[in-house]
């Protein structure tokens, strides 16, 4: 849908960036004229993802910026008031920021967000973004997962592997929290904007029931039920219970694939 919002300020945003990579030093913190397009304008992208979704095609959609944000969900509500079965298509998008105004949209749209770790002070959120480029108002609605969450729109634990690392502990303590590792430094201590986060009860289904749906595998995986897959972990302890970044150091005890012990470690021990 869009570039990225920094440091190349090429995310499409509802209103302009108040500096520009490409300015004079002398300029910076002035508010530039480019608020960074769209990659296809809104006349070609709805009809052409409408017709791919015809034709079978499912599609998933990078959005850094809020206007590139809110297009991906009006397709979405588009597509959803044809005249078609409205659970045969599930399209996502990664998201970075979002207007506080297009929250109802996307609970309408039924648009699965994926999300997680990136929810945290980190050179990719605050380096360059407070009070320069992005300006703190819409800061505050930078990765605005409990801000979603809290207006019950679907959200999926997404990776973002190999770029960040494959720790969905780290990613859990990161949404519950909203901070980052103590090991990152001083420079990125402390909570990433005023988003409450979420509880860990409420970011579990994103591990498991909302990725299965997203991925049309909600009857084989994503719960434990008679007539679906045994996969499941033992952990070492309740992750439900656990609010704080306690939650990072989750320890897997046992490991079940089909049904079937592929990893252990104390108490539980797997045969070779």
């Amino acid at each position: 849908m869009d570039g990225v919002t920094r440091p190349a300020c090429t995310g499409a945003m509802l209103s302009p960036y108040f500096a520009n990579v490409a300015l004079p030093r002398s300029r910076v913190g002035r508010r530039a004229r480019v608020a960074g397009p769209t990659v296809i304008p809104r006349t070609v992208l709805h009809p052409l993802l409408i017709e791919a979704a015809r034709a079978g095609l499912e599609p998933h959609m990078h959005a850094d910026g809020d206007r590139a944000v809110r297009e991906a969900a009006r397709w979405r509500a588009a597509l959803r008031s044809l005249s078609r079965e409205r659970d045969s298509e599930r399209p996502s998008h990664t998201m970075r920021s979002f207007g506080s105004r297009d929250f109802p949209l996307h609970k309408h749209a039924g648009v699965t967000v994926l999300s997680f770790q990136w929810e945290k002070p980190a050179p990719d959120t605050i380096d360059g973004a407070a009070g320069i480029t992005w300006g703190r108002s819409r800061l505050k609605y930078l990765e605005p997962a409990g801000y979603l969450g809290g207006g019950r729109c679907a959200i999926a634990y997404g990776s973002h592997w190999p770029v960040d690392p494959l720790n969905e502990w780290f990613a859990l303590k990161v949404a519950v929290t909203r901070e980052n590792d103590p090991a990152a430094g001083e420079k990125y201590a402390g909570r990433l904007s005023s988003d409450t986060g979420t509880h860990a009860a409420g970011c579990h289904p994103g591990h498991h029931a909302n990725s299965s749906y997203e991925l049309h595998a909600e009857h084989e995986v994503g719960s434990l039920e008679v007539g679906k897959l045994a996969d499941f972990i033992v952990l070492d302890r309740n992750v439900l219970q656990d609010s704080g970044a306690a939650v990072a150091d989750v320890k897997v005890l046992l490991t079940v694939v089909g049904g079937k012990a592929v990893y252990g470690a104390a108490p539980f021990a797997v045969a070779n």
